[in-house]
């Protein structure tokens, strides 16, 4: 027997690749352009089933004796999608999973605060700094009990002192930076030293956007934080133009009681 008929939307318009099928069996076709379908069906009592994608399936019960026509009319439906996550290593997590015995500081959290880098190094397990004095004073870093000429210091893998003698991690401005790779022991060959207690490697942001980033922080005995971080990225060329200024001014006009001067 020959069941044929046309499949249309609430409108009337034809729709076509709509599949047409007897249920609990492998005999089904497909709507063509115009909406019409064609389909072999042994005698006896069917259920059709009738699908499409956005649609609401349509299922029924016929007794086919003879050649029927039979056309259906398909409503749309709403599909509600569950919240899609997405998970991935960030770079600083890559870096403390690999070979090397390294520490990966996320600095994003920390940005636009008074906090400085050193003092965010030195809350690592197996590092110790020691200041001589409050903002602005020199310091010394050690890894596992090895510093000064021991532990070498890199921003984006070139030496740290090519900047200038005046560049540590007390005063490099902390917004300018995504994180901090501490290496303790073996370094790695890109940073091409020969560090025997271990390197601090600066990674700076790497966005190649156009951006102004301006903060101002006031803190305790005085302490006044300006930075300002610039990018603008050459549209043709792809050049990348990056300034950045840091002022850090403080009185340290802190009392220090039962110690001998």
């Amino acid at each position: 027997m020959l069941l044929s008929g046309e499949v249309k939307e609430k409108d009337g318009s034809p729709l076509p690749l709509v599949t047409v099928a007897v249920e609990n069996t492998t005999s089904g076709t497909y709507t063509d352009d115009k909406g019409f379908y064609s389909l072999s069906v042994t005698p006896g009592k069917r259920t059709i089933i009738v699908t499409l994608l956005g649609y609401n399936t349509i299922k029924t019960t016929l007794d086919i004796r003879k050649n029927t026509k039979l056309d259906f009319v398909m409503e749309e439906n709403s599909v509600t999608l569950n919240t899609v996550e997405i998970y991935g290593k960030t770079k600083s997590q890559q870096v403390k999973e690999g070979v090397f015995a390294v520490n990966a500081l996320d600095v994003k959290p920390q940005v636009n605060t008074l906090k400085n880098l050193s003092e965010m190094v030195n809350r690592t397990t197996g590092i110790k700094i020691r200041e001589e004095g409050g903002v602005g004073s020199d310091f010394e870093l050690s890894i596992n009990g090895m510093s000064s000429n021991s532990v070498r210091y890199f921003i984006d893998g070139m030496p740290l002192d090519a900047k200038g003698s005046g560049v540590s991690l007390a005063n490099l401005p902390v917004n300018i930076i995504d994180r901090i790779e501490i290496y303790k022991g073996v370094v790695p060959a890109s940073l091409g030293a020969d560090a025997l207690g271990g390197a601090i490697n600066i990674i700076t942001n790497q966005a190649k956007k156009n951006y102004l980033d301006v903060s101002y922080g006031i803190g305790s005995f005085h302490t006044h934080k300006v930075d300002m971080n610039a990018q603008f990225v050459e549209p043709a060329t792809g050049l990348i133009i990056k300034s950045t200024l840091g002022i850090n001014y403080s009185k340290n006009d802190y009392t220090m009681k039962g110690v001998e001067v």
